[in-house]
């Protein structure tokens, strides 16, 4: 019997991992919020605001300064990658559509192997193929 390989067993997915993560992303986004808070707090001349655009600055460089010392930052960017990889990001060429598509009917057979997916991966590629052939399903008309 094997074991379900799915994305939702990996690794990565581990508790400790995705606290990690999620600092990762607060940190992510206490940084975006650093341009804003300080720029209304300077124009506003309202030093609460220019506070927390400092302490969000902070939390920021020190949540990535703890990631990068204890070595986990280069989990945390395995993890996004891994999640961008599987993501459908509709930018995907032909042959990294059929790639998919073998290693998914690698799977056959197996309980984790999913007939939709691979369904929708090959019209995908038919689609592709049909992009890239310059065969338009409408005549041109003429104005």
């Amino acid at each position: 019997m094997k074991r379900n390989r799915s994305p939702l067993n990996s690794i990565y997915n581990l508790p400790a991992d995705m606290a990690v993560r999620i600092l990762c992303l607060v940190g992510l986004a206490s940084a975006a919020m650093v341009p804003p808070l300080l720029l209304t707090g300077g124009f506003t001349h309202e030093p609460r605001l220019i506070l927390y655009g400092m302490l969000c600055f902070a939390f920021s460089a020190l949540s990535l300064t703890w990631m990068k010392v204890t070595g986990r930052l280069d989990k945390v960017s395995d993890a996004f990658d891994e999640s961008i990889d599987t993501a459908d990001t509709g930018t995907d060429t032909l042959d990294s559509l059929q790639r998919r598509l073998d290693a998914l009917e690698e799977k056959r057979g197996d309980a984790s192997f999913d007939p939709w997916t691979a369904l929708d991966l090959r019209r995908k590629i038919a689609k592709r193929r049909h992009d890239s052939s310059g065969y338009k399903d409408e005549p041109d008309h003429m104005e």
